[in-house]
């Protein structure tokens, strides 16, 4: 198996993991930390009750625009039969397989485990002693605790990422600018991104790259729900993270707005690498 591994909870920990690792006689060096990364579409929650960690212990439960922070790591030859043995896989943990994101507007195809679906309890209260492994764990990778204390408290989370950077059809005075429109509290602001934008005819398509001066102008519209990222998910084809394929795929990417401030949003990159037209100036109304 050649995926790499997303790790969220008490495996960020590699005190903790390494002695699990030698309590059941697997080697050190097993997972080796590459970078940090968001599962998308995915909430943190403590849904199983676990008799070693005497308490609630955490999953990724499937929630519309919330993003969960974590690392992605290498894994060794033997490295995946230690992880299904340690996450009780597939009776406790079933194995994900799916994609996380960087702020590049990448995607990165991982594994990782969520608690079994039809086992999920809407809240089992953790243990002290299990949040200070995932604490410690999260200190070392510089992840923010925020997220982890509400699913430990039982509140909602406050992970999710509602702004939208949109470049063609949907922006103001365009032909699908309704879906966006109205959005209580909210203004679009222009802003750009870093990529290419290409010409499909009677709509763009954006793709990220790093050359150095590449840009592409749009708008960016904060306050998007989970319902707003259902129609948009509809209108541009993409058929959500754990399934390949589709005409767009949503990604992460940093928006420099015209008001000098950057702001971490949602995009739809063209998926595939079909070759369709460069459109020079990075801003699709102009072209027209």
């Amino acid at each position: 198996m050649n995926r790499r591994y997303f790790a969220y909870g008490s495996n960020l920990d590699e005190q903790d993991w390494h002695r699990w690792c030698g309590d059941k006689g697997f080697r050190e060096g097993l997972l080796r930390p590459l970078f940090k990364a968001w599962l998308p579409d995915r909430a943190l929650a403590f849904t199983r009750w676990s008799s070693a960690r005497a308490g609630g212990v955490l999953d990724v439960r499937p929630a519309r625009g919330h993003v969960v922070e974590g690392c992605v790591f290498e894994v060794a030859e033997g490295g995946w039969d230690a992880l299904a043995r340690k996450e009780g896989s597939p009776k406790h943990y079933c194995p994900l397989d799916t994609e996380v994101l960087t702020a590049d507007g990448m995607a990165h195809p991982v594994r990782t485990f969520e608690v079994v679906p039809a086992d999920r309890k809407h809240f089992v209260e953790p243990d002290e002693s299990y949040l200070k492994v995932v604490r410690a764990g999260y200190r070392t990778f510089a992840i923010p605790e925020t997220a982890l204390h509400a699913a430990a408290t039982d509140v909602p989370s406050p992970a999710l990422l509602a702004n939208v950077f949109v470049y063609g059809t949907l922006m103001r005075g365009e032909s699908r600018s309704e879906v966006l429109a109205g959005i209580a509290g909210s203004a679009p602001v222009a802003g750009r991104v870093p990529g290419r934008v290409h010409d499909l005819g009677a709509f763009p398509g954006w793709r990220p790259h790093d050359a150095n001066g590449a840009w592409v102008t749009g708008e960016l519209h904060g306050a998007v729900d989970a319902s707003i990222l259902e129609a948009l998910d509809r209108i541009e084809g993409f058929p959500g993270f754990d399934t390949p394929g589709g005409l767009f795929r949503r990604r992460i990417v940093n928006v420099d707005a015209t008001e000098r401030r950057q702001e971490r949003a949602w995009i739809y990159a063209l998926a595939g690498d079909g070759d369709h037209p460069r459109i020079e100036s990075g801003d699709w109304r102009a072209r027209r």
